[in-house]
């Protein structure tokens, strides 16, 4: 090789290496929030610049969703190589380096959290169903007459309160108070009401309680057991335990049994409520069974 050819082809290596600085310098251009990136970060997925991080560790890296991981993941910008997806852009996070990145065109991408943690939960307020004035749901919930809840029943319930059944739901008795108000109960903790929506009368003139066998439901524990009615002063209980009760016009005095110091008191033909304190509300119901 001649020393002419030498000399051309050191000039034309050197031309070259002029030529390709500016190039190479010329493919690094600022990315922000909302950049399509790719690269050998991600496996290669396609994502979107999230945030620059301005807290330590993360001071000028990207934090970078994905499909696969929305919250993002942080990258080093100088450590991995960040492209604008489908170019071979390299992106950095100073604004100085250059103008935006032209094609392809950056998307919009949501609110970046405050800090470096996962993002804030976002709390719904839900709309609450309107009250009445008494404080229950004016709402109906979807009903259908049954057996226990016939629709259209005037009852009352344990404080005394005329209600109307509108059907029942998920095996309660949804019932219409008269403010407007409607509610769902257990259908043992409601009694039929008499002329004008008064509680009927227990037979008898309301100073006894029919003899026979009653399930006393719960409704703190869901529990139930049985009560005899013997006599017109006598009781038992599931274990054959005895016991003597009187009835002062429509309140019962347990004197002894298992049922001694329960306020009880007579809620209509063959009912009577339970409760540990004397009271108008009773945790408990018993039902003759007929």
């Amino acid at each position: 090789m001649t020393d002419t050819i030498r000399r051309r082809l050191l000039l034309l290596a050197l031309a070259a290496g002029a030529l390709a600085a500016p190039a190479a310098f010329a493919q690094t251009v600022y990315c922000g929030p909302g950049t399509r990136t790719q690269g050998e970060m991600g496996g290669g997925s396609a994502g979107t610049i999230l945030e620059i991080g301005t807290q330590p560790p993360h001071v000028n890296w990207y934090r970078i969703g994905y499909s696969w991981s929305p919250k993002g993941e942080w990258y080093d910008p100088s450590t991995w190589k960040v492209y604008v997806a489908g170019t071979q852009q390299r992106c950095s996070p100073n604004p100085a380096t250059g103008q935006a990145p032209a094609a392809p065109p950056a998307r919009t991408a949501p609110p970046a959290p405050a800090d470096d943690d996962d993002p804030p939960v976002v709390r719904v307020q839900r709309p609450q169903p309107p009250t009445s004035p008494g404080g229950g749901h004016t709402t109906t919930p979807p009903t259908r007459s049954t057996a226990n809840c016939p629709a259209g029943a005037a009852v009352v319930d344990r404080q005394g309160r005329a209600a109307t059944v509108l059907g029942e739901n998920n095996g309660l008795c949804v019932v219409r108070y008269a403010d407007g108000s409607v509610h769902s109960t257990l259908h043992w903790m409601l009694s039929p009401a008499g002329p004008g929506g008064a509680a009927k009368a227990p037979a008898s003139g309301g100073g006894t309680l029919p003899v026979g066998r009653y399930t006393c439901s719960m409704s703190s524990a869901g529990g139930q057991f049985p009560i005899t009615i013997v006599d017109g002063a006598t009781y038992s209980d599931r274990g054959g335990q005895s016991g003597r009760y009187r009835i002062d016009g429509q309140q019962i005095t347990f004197e002894s049994g298992s049922l001694k110091g329960t306020f009880s008191r007579v809620l209509g033909p063959g009912k009577f409520g339970l409760s540990t304190r004397q009271n108008s509300s009773f945790y408990g119901v018993c039902n003759l069974k007929r």
